[in-house]
């Protein structure tokens, strides 16, 4: 990885991602949306059942 620290706007990384496939663009928009994606995580894990009940169908929902 790059030592240096890359300064991008939110809409730079999701340009160079998307149309070079830019891999320092991508650990900005990992790092970046780090947070929310944690957040998000822990609210479904918090309103989903648990995983280690057995499955009877091919589609587990989420209730709330």
């Amino acid at each position: 990885m790059n030592a240096l620290p890359v300064r991008l706007t939110v809409e730079q990384a999701w340009t160079k991602w998307h149309d070079d496939k830019d891999a320092t663009a991508r650990e900005w928009l990992v790092v970046h949306y780090a947070s929310l994606i944690k957040f998000v995580a822990g609210r479904l894990a918090a309103v989903c059942p648990s995983v280690s009940t057995p499955v009877t169908s091919s589609r587990r929902e989420c209730s709330g």
